[in-house]
């Protein structure tokens, strides 16, 4: 996995780099090429969006598995302000799930005559749907648990009860370690399987657009 980002400049970080993607699909004037990029944007979109998701849970968690009202008040501070902003701002389920609702759908797919070989053809479109169907676990298995757990947490826990603190820090890390890591490998296989037959059907896409969101999806 990258190095963890925090919650506001991982959110920061996709945006940005989607935003690249966005206006450079916006210029393309042939339209499989077009519907090409997309299939692909949407895919490594949704990878990239997971892996920020787990490395964002490590970063603000790690810390807190031997929290203790034994600290400092001033490391508890700072390990209480770095918590808050993750539990308040860095909200990927609806994100998540606009991307799973496009895969499922199809709702970008390549006409018919645009497939020299039909079974890449049917190939991409069951790549889609699995993608899918690993998202909705991951939002299902791992996010929705950590989301519904941490409702149980306030920032004065942090001077008031340790053990609640502790306990949500491991339940978060397990989550993302088993069954978060897993199937983020599952979803990185079907994208690059994905983008390899794509790819195949079409020229290159440019490095310079691709590589913010690239290194965001597959580290680097």
């Amino acid at each position: 996995m990258a190095d963890p980002i925090s919650a506001t400049l991982g959110k920061e970080a996709i945006d940005q780099a989607s935003g690249l993607v966005e206006r450079w699909l916006v210029s393309v004037k042939d339209r499989d090429d077009q519907i090409a990029a997309r299939i692909l944007y949407e895919a490594t979109l949704a990878l990239a969006r997971m892996r920020a998701y787990c490395d964002q849970i490590r970063l603000v968690h790690l810390p807190l598995r031997r929290f203790s009202l034994d600290w400092p008040p001033e490391r508890r501070a700072e390990l209480r302000d770095a918590w808050a902003p993750w539990a308040s701002i860095f909200d990927i389920l609806p994100a998540l799930e606009t991307v799973t609702d496009t895969l499922y759908l199809r709702e970008v797919r390549l006409p018919t005559h645009w497939w020299r070989d039909k079974q890449d053809q049917r190939t991409v479109a069951a790549l889609e749907t699995e993608l899918a169907g690993i998202v909705a676990m991951f939002i299902n298995d791992v996010a929705y648990q950590i989301k519904h757990a941490k409702i149980y947490i306030d920032p004065v826990d942090f001077d008031t009860d340790d053990q609640s603190i502790k306990d949500f820090a491991q339940l978060a890390l397990g989550l993302i370690a088993d069954p978060g890591d897993v199937l983020i490998g599952r979803a990185r296989t079907a994208v690059v399987r994905m983008r390899e037959i794509v790819l195949r059907q079409r020229s290159g896409l440019p490095e310079h657009v691709w590589q913010q969101l690239d290194a965001l999806a597959f580290g680097g």
